[in-house]
């Protein structure tokens, strides 16, 4: 038979079986018995969480072999799709986080080497789960998706596990304790350091990352200005006088202004 995708005339072999999976949505609203809300209503913003992590090798380093990565892998139960990012973690020299630009895997429906895309049924507390070449051990899940899947009769989730320590996130944290038992003042650089802004701008972190949101700030405040009137009393001293200021701030910007207020027969230039 002849069919048309994409603009492309393509030849299909009527013999061919073809396997359709049903929308999880459909699946999970029939399991459930929702017959009065539409599925997409009823799972929309739902999510399975669980924490996991995968190993890294380090081939270059002689402080580390290996690096234990934690990230945490989203569920959506509304069309099957799945997200894992990585928690920040101060100075760990990689784009973390939930920011843009640094989600480790983004929010889509993913493939299985059977052709297949991954469903609940491919995860659980204590399983393996591959995903594009890493392979992610999953070592929790939060109170919903446990009482979750058991509520569509899926299985018992396993307890929690302990996640290994990363031996060199490890070893910082102890130079870390000591630099503090060994100084008496000691104040850590602040997040908004414009080294460690350069350093991650160099890793690839995108620039909404490093700095704050600037244009939603612009969007959001724009023409809003906060007015103050000031006084400038100098009369105490000789010709002194009292001179009337008005500050402007603005809040798209956060910038300050400071106008003097001009007065018929001052005798100062305008």
């Amino acid at each position: 038979s002849l069919g048309v995708s994409y603009g492309v005339m393509q030849v299909s072999d009527p013999n061919e079986v073809k396997v359709v999976e049903e929308p999880l949505s459909k699946t999970l609203a029939r399991k459930l018995n929702i017959t009065d809300t539409p599925d997409y209503v009823a799972f929309d913003g739902k999510v399975l969480r669980y924490e996991c992590f995968f190993k890294e090798a380090v081939v270059e380093s002689p402080d580390e072999n290996y690096r234990v990565r934690r990230c945490v892998l989203l569920f959506y139960l509304l069309d099957g799709s799945i997200q894992v990012s990585e928690p920040k973690i101060e100075n760990s020299g990689m784009p973390q986080g939930e920011g843009k630009g640094a989600v480790f895997i983004k929010r889509h429906r993913i493939l299985k080497s059977d052709g297949m895309h991954m469903r609940m049924e491919d995860l659980g507390v204590g399983k393996d789960v591959t995903l594009y070449g890493r392979t992610f051990h999953l070592t929790k899940a939060d109170q919903f998706t446990r009482d979750f899947v058991q509520s569509i009769g899926l299985r018992e989730e396993a307890p929690d596990e302990e996640t290994p320590l990363d031996p060199y996130n490890s070893y910082r944290e102890q130079l870390h304790e000591q630099t503090i038992r060994n100084q008496k003042y000691f104040h850590p650089r602040p997040s908004e350091d414009d080294l460690m802004r350069y350093m991650e701008a160099r890793l690839g972190a995108s620039t909404a990352q490093l700095g704050g949101d600037k244009l939603g700030k612009f969007l959001r405040h724009d023409r809003q200005v906060l007015r103050f009137f000031l006084a400038w009393d100098d009369r105490d001293k000789m010709y002194g006088e009292l001179r009337p200021f008005v500050l402007h701030y603005y809040l798209q910007d956060d910038e300050v202004e400071i106008l003097e207020v001009k007065r018929a027969n001052s005798g100062r230039d305008p």
